[in-house]
């Protein structure tokens, strides 16, 4: 037979409703777990924060909002949007984005959720990481000078090369090239 389950909620957030039935067999239970939304969009975080976060990543954070049960982070590349969703249904207060675009300000607004209701954006936040370390360096010793090529780095536009007489340094500055090679 199958039931209805009726009643007005009287307090927001999550409930769990237990239900048991019994036959010659035995008795079994199942836990319905009910969400109880106000049909009203949370407020949109306030007090949203980026910080770098070990060199290559970039860390967002905001305080809880009321009501909210998750929240979508977005990013830009340039002030003021367009911004594009990159990670949802976070359920904590803090978002670690593992991959910005090195070399320019990455730009952050948090929304909040309640069930499919999503709140306006938070303030803009932003950061900038650095390039990606150049790889896979070769030297060619030419007759008359030395050839230096390496692998892209990842948000590089430029390099500078170096040249010292002992490693670690101290190294003179010989240029900057926009280029993955240098004689």
């Amino acid at each position: 037979s199958t039931g209805i389950i009726s009643g007005t909620p009287t307090v927001m957030g999550q409930s769990m409703v237990t239900l048991g039935a019994t036959n010659v067999n035995g008795t079994g239970t199942a836990t319905l777990i009910l969400n109880v939304n106000n049909n009203v969009a949370p407020a949109a975080p306030s007090g949203v924060t980026a910080a770098v976060n070990n060199v290559t990543r970039i860390s967002v954070s905001w305080p809880a909002v009321t009501n909210a049960s998750s929240y979508t982070v977005k990013r830009a590349l340039s002030s003021g949007g367009p911004f594009t969703a990159i990670q949802t249904a976070i359920i904590g207060t803090s978002f670690i984005d593992v991959s910005p675009q090195p070399e320019v300000s990455n730009y952050y607004v948090v929304t909040a959720l309640a069930g499919a209701l999503e709140s306006g954006n938070s303030n803009m936040v932003s950061a900038s990481v650095p390039p990606a370390v150049p790889s896979m360096p070769v030297v060619v010793n030419n007759s008359n000078s030395i050839g230096l090529s390496w692998n892209a780095a990842s948000g590089a536009v430029t390099y500078k090369v170096k040249r010292g007489t002992v490693s670690g340094g101290p190294y003179t500055f010989l240029a900057t090239v926009s280029t993955t090679s240098y004689t």
